[in-house]
């Protein structure tokens, strides 16, 4: 019990930098954007477009954390190769793509996505390569001893 709730925190807390990473990088691309467009900017960054964004990214990663990441952090071995910090990068950015792939794949189905919508989603998949990365490589560190020096 004591692994699990250890692994449930540190896998949470590894999430939740990849979701702040996730929103920094998005708020300065769509910063960006807006900049391109010669739209100005405190409209880009308005507190109802702001909070509708938070909301809906954390119950994205909320769901990416339950349904990938908590149950591969329960399963993969301590001791695994995938613990390493670079191959755990690799791991949860190849991962993220397969998550939003399969989003696509399923709203594709359902109703034809339009060019608009696709704009949406590969935003979406920027968001969600950057907080898979992030999160895994987070977690990594998280496992990695701690340097001893001696003064």
């Amino acid at each position: 019990m004591k692994t699990f709730l250890r692994k449930l925190k540190l896998s949470f807390l590894a999430m939740l930098c990849g979701w702040i990473a996730c929103n920094i990088a998005m708020w300065i691309a769509y910063g960006v954007v807006m900049l391109f467009r010669g739209e100005p900017l405190f409209e880009a960054y308005r507190l109802d477009v702001t909070l509708i964004f938070l909301a809906l990214t954390g119950l994205s990663i909320t769901g990416a954390w339950i349904i990938i990441f908590l149950p591969v952090d329960l399963i993969v071995r301590d001791t695994s190769k995938l613990r390493r910090p670079k191959t755990a990068a690799l791991t949860g950015l190849a991962s993220a793509f397969l998550y939003v792939g399969g989003l696509m794949l399923i709203a594709n189905s359902q109703v034809p996505l339009d060019e608009a919508a696709w704009s949406v989603y590969s935003a979406f998949a920027f968001g969600a390569a950057i907080t898979g990365t992030v999160a895994a490589y987070v977690r990594a560190r998280m496992d990695q001893p701690k340097s001893r020096t001696v003064s």
